[in-house]
């Protein structure tokens, strides 16, 4: 059977395709929330925390306690690998902890990371794009995709129908 190809257009004009054997009605597409992105980007995660304190653990021991197995079976190279990217994470938590002192400023300086990565996105327009969250068989099954979609995450949540190219 010969596959066939799938079009929505979604509100700003783009055409999204999707080529299969299987028979589509609709299609469920989403643009981003900047609004929920920069929200979450400006909370401070506990695991940034974590991390920081991770990474003060491997300087304390030297490397130490980071648990890299040496097998026996391992070729000189193996192992040369093995040591070298320890050597590179210990340089990294080293730079860490000189860097920023407290898990506080670690997740005080990733949380503004994430910040600007989310002003990249909107400088670039992303916020302005829809994507498709899936193609489907059934109406039904289009609205389900869309009732669980809505809220939050997404700032548009749109059925289309899905058009048979040709």
């Amino acid at each position: 059977m010969a596959k066939k190809t799938y079009i929505v257009t979604d509100p700003s004009g783009k055409q999204h395709t999707r080529k299969t054997d299987r028979v589509y009605t609709h299609a469920v597409v989403v643009r981003d929330s900047y609004e929920f992105d920069l929200a979450e980007a400006s909370k401070i995660y506990d695991v940034d925390k974590q991390n920081f304190e991770y990474s003060v653990k491997i300087v304390n021991t030297n490397g130490e306690y980071l648990a890299q197995t040496i097998y026996p079976s391992y070729t000189p190279e193996q192992v040369a690998n093995v040591e070298q990217a320890k050597a590179q994470r210990l340089a990294k938590a080293q730079e860490e902890v000189n860097t920023f002192k407290t898990a506080q400023a670690f997740a005080e300086d990733r949380r503004a990371k994430r910040i600007a990565k989310v002003e990249e996105r909107r400088a670039a327009g992303c916020y302005k794009l829809y994507d498709v969250l899936g193609f489907n068989g059934r109406l039904d099954l289009a609205q389900k995709a869309a009732s669980a979609a809505q809220g939050g995450r997404y700032a548009e949540v749109h059925i289309l129908s899905a058009k048979l190219k040709g």
